[in-house]
């Protein structure tokens, strides 16, 4: 149980830490901020420019 919870956990951090370096990576070639991204992607979807 022991080597099996390790390696558990390993697989885990591996997958954190693949996780926060692909943030980080992503973050740093977007020059803008994810904030502006975050307030233009809602309005989108609820059919502000999208019109039937």
């Amino acid at each position: 149980m022991v080597h099996i919870d390790s390696r558990l956990m390993s697989i885990v951090w591996n997958s954190v830490a693949f996780s926060i370096g692909a943030s980080l990576f992503y973050k740093a070639l977007e020059p803008r901020p994810p904030n502006r991204w975050r307030e233009v992607a809602p309005p989108i979807p609820s059919g502000g420019y999208q019109r039937c």
